[in-house]
C-alpha cells in the first residue's frame, strides 16, 4: 500500500496529516494559546491599586469618626484606645482632679475635687463616681462611691465635685477615679 502511494506522487514524500484533518477537532488538553502574563499585569495592577485604594479610605473613614464607628460597634473601642485614640463611650469626663492629705484636728483627710463634664450635644445622667486609693506598686488600697454632685448634666455643662475621706491609708499614694458604669479612669497622684 505505501508503495503505491509513492508512485502516485511521484517520488514526493507526502506531509503527515494533523488530528484536526483526520478527526476534524482539537485533541483534549490542549488549549488554545493564552494570553502572556505580561499581557495580564496592567489589570492585575489597576486591581491591586483599587483595593490598596479602598483599605486605605475605609481606614481613614474608620479613625476619623472614631466615635460614630465605637457607637455602633463598642467592642471596637479598646482597639482604639490601645492605638492611642480613645474614644468616649459614656459622653462624661471627669477633668482637673485635685487630690490632697489635710489635717483636721487629730485627724487627716483625704481632699479630693475636680470636674465632671458632659461632652455630648443632649442631657445625660450621671452614674455614681468610683473613687480608689492606691499604694506606689498601683496596688489598689482603698475603694468607695461617691455619688455625683448632680444626677443630670445638660449640653456640654460642667459641674464641680468634691470628696473626702477621714483617715486615708498610710501608704496612699495615687487617687483614681471612674464612673461606677465605664472604667474612664483619671488618676491623680497626692501631694
Amino acid at each position: 500500500m505505501f508503495e503505491t502511494l509513492e508512485a502516485k506522487t511521484a517520488g514526493v514524500p507526502l506531509a503527515y496529516p494533523t488530528f484536526e484533518v483526520l478527526y476534524g477537532a482539537r485533541p483534549i488538553g490542549r488549549l488554545p494559546q493564552q494570553k502572556s502574563r505580561k499581557q495580564n499585569r496592567p489589570l492585575l495592577s489597576i486591581l491591586a491599586l483599587g483595593t490598596l485604594a479602598l483599605c486605605l479610605s475605609l481606614i481613614a473613614v474608620a479613625l476619623h469618626q472614631r466615635q460614630k464607628v465605637a457607637e455602633f460597634f463598642p467592642s471596637i473601642a479598646p482597639l482604639y484606645a490601645r492605638i492611642g485614640l480613645p474614644v468616649n463611650l459614656l459622653g462624661l469626663e471627669i477633668r482637673s482632679i485635685k487630690a490632697q492629705i489635710l489635717t483636721e484636728g487629730a485627724y487627716s483627710v483625704l481632699a479630693i475635687e475636680g470636674q465632671l463634664a458632659n461632652v455630648k450635644k443632649q442631657s445625660q445622667i450621671v452614674p455614681a463616681l468610683q473613687i480608689a486609693i492606691k499604694a506606689p506598686d498601683g496596688q489598689q488600697i482603698y475603694q468607695w462611691m461617691a455619688e455625683a454632685p448632680k444626677s443630670h448634666l445638660n449640653a456640654n455643662e460642667v459641674t464641680y465635685f468634691r470628696a473626702r475621706l477621714t483617715a486615708p491609708p498610710d501608704q496612699a499614694d495615687k487617687v483614681t477615679i471612674e464612673f461606677s458604669e465605664i472604667g474612664n479612669n483619671s488618676p491623680a497622684k497626692l501631694k
